[in-house]
């Protein structure tokens, strides 16, 4: 069944731009979040590997991490950094950044809870601009 969209006016209506993250899997979002984590670090795949396998609670196979981050690299939402000949460093994107903020802001809403950027104790302005985004989530209940 279709639904028709079209106004008395003659104008289209403005659709919402589907988010960055909208045609991710569930694994590739949770990747996602395990690599922006990680900001601030040098995070090999492995690294990726041994996290990602700490927060789902089972052990990530290595084709299935490193064909999915190749995929995140591709969407341009990781970039990926040789550390040697056989070692790579990954980092989200800026665009990778700013839709995971407003998907843990989204989750925040649908929960009636608030989603706020990490915190550092020694939280001082200087330091915000060089530290870049880290991400985790508070729940005020």
């Amino acid at each position: 069944m279709s639904v028709n969209h079209s106004t008395s006016t003659g104008e289209s209506p403005t659709e919402p731009e589907p988010s960055v993250l909208a045609s991710l899997t569930g694994f590739q979002r949770d990747l996602l979040f395990v690599v922006a984590s990680l900001e601030g670090t040098v995070p090999t795949g492995v690294t990726v590997q041994e996290e990602l396998a700490d927060q789902r609670g089972d052990r990530v196979n290595h084709g299935r991490l490193y064909g999915n981050l190749r995929d995140l690299v591709d969407a341009d939402l990781v970039e990926k950094r040789p550390v040697d000949g056989r070692t790579n460093t990954y980092r989200v994107t800026d665009t990778a950044s700013e839709a995971l903020r407003a998907h843990c802001q989204w989750e925040a809403l649908c929960l009636g809870r608030e989603c706020v950027e990490g915190e550092d104790e020694e939280d001082d302005a200087a330091d915000d601009e060089d530290d870049g985004p880290t991400y985790s989530r508070r729940w005020d209940y």
